[in-house]
Parts: C-alpha cells; sequence; structure tokens
C-alpha cells in the first residue's frame, strides 16, 4: 500500500511526528486520537513520515472535520501502511 496523506490542522504535525501533545487542548488531543484509531484500523501506522512545509492552507473542511468541526491552517501529513 502506498502511504496516504491527511489534511490536518497545522499545530498537530507536531504529535504526529514526535507523539509531542504539549500546547494542544483536550478537545484537539481527543480528535487526534479518533483520527489515530482510524489510520490504525485501516492500516496505516499513525506516525507521520513526511509533512508539507510552511504554514499550511486555511481550510474550512479537512479530513478530521468529523471529529474536530472547526475551519483552521492545514498541512498535508503522510502516513505510510504497516
Amino acid at each position: 500500500m502506498e502511504p496516504i496523506f491527511y489534511a490536518l490542522p497545522s499545530n498537530w504535525a507536531c504529535y504526529f511526528v514526535t507523539g509531542d501533545d504539549s500546547g494542544l487542548t483536550g478537545e484537539e488531543v481527543r480528535a487526534i486520537r479518533a483520527i489515530v484509531r482510524e489510520l490504525v484500523a485501516t492500516g496505516y501506522s499513525a506516525c507521520a513520515v513526511d509533512c508539507e512545509e510552511g504554514e499550511g492552507e486555511f481550510v474550512k473542511y479537512h479530513d478530521a472535520c468529523t471529529v474536530y468541526p472547526y475551519a483552521a491552517n492545514c498541512l498535508k501529513i503522510y502516513f505510510p501502511a504497516f
């Protein structure tokens, strides 16, 4: 399987790259954990292998909008298959 990318809030990138959740709200951490469960359930690692550089793009709809329904600056974060 090829790596998959999700467009996610840019301030979440640190969590997916290093596991650091400092600076995130409880709501953001719960949303991230839901995304992690989804990734693992579909055969992907929750540890990102790459991330788009820069500040990202401000969007209303992103790949976490079902668990975090707020507009945000988003980056493409790449996850490898198991």
